[in-house]
C-alpha cells in the first residue's frame, strides 16, 4: 500500500488515476481502457466487449472476449449462435451439444429437458398450435435447474386432451 487508509486515499488502486476519474476503482488499470464504453474498465469488466457473454465463458470456448462480433456466430453449425449457446449452457464447438425437450405421454404427462446449473426455466402448455405462441399458457416459472436433466409433471391436464409444451430458458 501507499500508507494512506482507504477513506483518505485519492487513488485506491495506485494506478495513477484518481478515484473520481478511475473506471476500476480497486483494480490497477492505468490505461483506463473501456472497450464497450459502459464506464467500467476492461480490467474489472466481466463482459469487456459488451456482447452479453461473460469473459470467462468466451475464454473457456476460445472466443475473443474483446470482440463483440463473435456473439452471433455459429461455429459448430447447429443453428445456435454463441450467445444462445451461452444462455443454454451448451458447447458452441460441438453440434451435438444442444437444448432438448421431450414429453412422455402418460397420465399425467412428464416434460423433460437438458439443463445446466445456475439457470431457471419456465414451462408453457397449449391445447392447439393454431394460435402460435399466443396460444401457450405459462404453467410453471422459475423452475430451478436439476442438471443434467429437468423433469416437470403436468398435473393440471385432462385425460384424453392433446397438449403441446414449450420450455423457456430464462436468461441468467
Amino acid at each position: 500500500g501507499d500508507g494512506l487508509g482507504d477513506a483518505c486515499d485519492p487513488d485506491l488502486d495506485n494506478d495513477g488515476v484518481l478515484n473520481a476519474n478511475d473506471n476500476c476503482l480497486t483494480t490497477y488499470n492505468p490505461q483506463q481502457e473501456d472497450l464497450d464504453g459502459d464506464g467500467l474498465g476492461n480490467a474489472c469488466d466481466d463482459d469487456m466487449d459488451g456482447d452479453q457473454i461473460p469473459n470467462y465463458w468466451e475464454q473457456q470456448y476460445e472466443l475473443d472476449e474483446a470482440d463483440p462480433s463473435d456473439a452471433p456466430l455459429d461455429p459448430d453449425g447447429d443453428g445456435m449462435s454463441n450467445y444462445e449457446e451461452y444462455v443454454a449452457g451448451t458447447d458452441p464447438r460441438d453440434p451435438s451439444s444442444s437444448f432438448r425437450v421431450r414429453v412422455v405421454v402418460k397420465s399425467p404427462p412428464v416434460v423433460s429437458w437438458t439443463s445446466v446449473s445456475n439457470r431457471t426455466y419456465a414451462v408453457w402448455r397449449a391445447t392447439t398450435l393454431k394460435m402460435g405462441a399466443a396460444g401457450f399458457e405459462k404453467i410453471a416459472s422459475v423452475v430451478p435447474a436439476t442438471a443434467p436433466m429437468n423433469y416437470f409433471t403436468d398435473t393440471g391436464v385432462l385425460d384424453g386432451q392433446a397438449y403441446y409444451y414449450r420450455v423457456q430458458l430464462e436468461i441468467p
